[in-house]
């Protein structure tokens, strides 16, 4: 929960920064681009706040939906040391060869035919 605390925090502070920069532009200024190729000051704060608007719709939406059901199987995890330990070890459908590995490794990784650039 701290790291909501942190980015609404964070948020808020992104925020303030913004209506500051926002309050120090000039009313004449507000609607003149400082370039042909760039947004005024009024066309950048319309912008993001129509995002906001996408943004927040969109997270309403997902919200509101029901849960999907997701099986016991989906969600059942064994623990990677479990996995690892191999207790129930199982044999492949079809026989694996060393070379078969040694061919899916990148060059840097394989053994000692690569380093004669082969």
């Amino acid at each position: 929960m701290s790291d909501l605390k942190s980015t609404i925090e964070k948020l808020g502070r992104a925020q303030q920064g913004l209506l500051t920069s926002a309050d120090s532009v000039d009313a004449a200024e507000w609607n003149i681009p400082p370039d042909l190729t760039c947004w005024s000051a009024a066309q950048l704060i319309a912008h993001l706040c129509q995002v906001e608007r996408g943004v927040l719709a969109y997270a309403d939406r997902v919200i509101r939906k029901t849960a999907q059901p997701v099986t016991f199987f989906k969600r059942f995890h064994l623990p990677i040391a479990l996995v690892e330990s191999r207790i129930i070890k199982r044999k492949t459908l079809f026989r694996l060869s060393q070379n078969h590995w040694e061919a899916k490794r990148p060059c840097s990784q394989r053994s000692a035919v690569c380093a004669n650039g082969h």
